[in-house]
């Protein structure tokens, strides 16, 4: 099921990371891909950039 929802997004640009046990299991370097992904495709606003301000 979880495969299904992440073959369903669009995006060519996705990572499925997988970690044993709960939030406590999350390794640190997960948070800070994530913070670099969202500072990629989200404005100072928070709203979604095009991908021509992203220079795509």
């Amino acid at each position: 099921m979880a495969l299904d929802l992440f073959d369903a997004f669009a995006s060519t640009e996705k990572t499925l990371y997988a970690n044993m046990g709960g939030h406590t299991g999350v390794p640190s370097f997960a948070s800070e891909d994530a913070a670099r992904f969202f500072a990629r495709h989200l404005d100072s606003t928070g709203d979604l950039m095009s991908t021509t301000d992203r220079g795509l």
